[in-house]
């Protein structure tokens, strides 16, 4: 049986207001955030972590002659470009630490409710009032549906059997 109260907590509605007030504020501060479909990422240039090295070399050669580049290259935007990048990905690595954190913290939470839902079933078999039983059986659907689910395969052949 899983442990239960590994965790307590609770988050109270001026938290969840406030929580959710810091993430309209981060999404306000990046107004130039883009969605983009499938085939909108499939025909973007690849520019991955191991393009990183690349790019900083190129911004270098562009910004040290100036002159081998198109008029209309604008080196400017080059720059703006890496450090967007650069700004959005530390933001990333923080919100991936955060986000992972969070999901730790359900898991345990599942976890503890999963006992205690365990627990109030077997009770609930054991002693429940008559006006309960229909509920209680309700529960057991959770037990019935993976022990149904499961198809018996049929033994594999012995030597023996391949033999004779």
């Amino acid at each position: 049986m899983p442990k239960t109260n590994q965790i307590h907590a609770t988050l109270s509605p001026e938290a969840m207001n406030n929580i959710k007030s810091a993430i309209a504020t981060i999404q306000s501060n990046l107004p130039f955030l883009v969605d983009l479909g499938a085939d909108e990422i499939r025909r973007l240039a690849k520019a991955g972590d191991l393009t990183e090295s690349f790019l900083q070399k190129a911004l270098v050669i562009a910004e040290q002659s100036p002159d081998i580049l198109p008029r209309n290259f604008a080196i400017e935007e080059f720059r703006a470009d890496m450090a967007l990048a650069a700004n959005l990905e530390d933001i990333t690595h923080a919100l991936q630490q955060l986000l992972e954190r969070i999901g730790n913290t359900i898991k345990v939470a599942r976890s503890d409710a999963y006992g205690h839902a365990l627990i109030t079933y077997d009770r609930s078999k054991k002693s429940a009032p008559q006006g309960l039983h229909a509920a209680t059986m309700d529960l057991g659907q959770r037990f019935a549906r993976r022990s149904q689910g499961k198809k018996t395969e049929p033994a594999p052949a012995s030597q023996s059997q391949i033999l004779s």
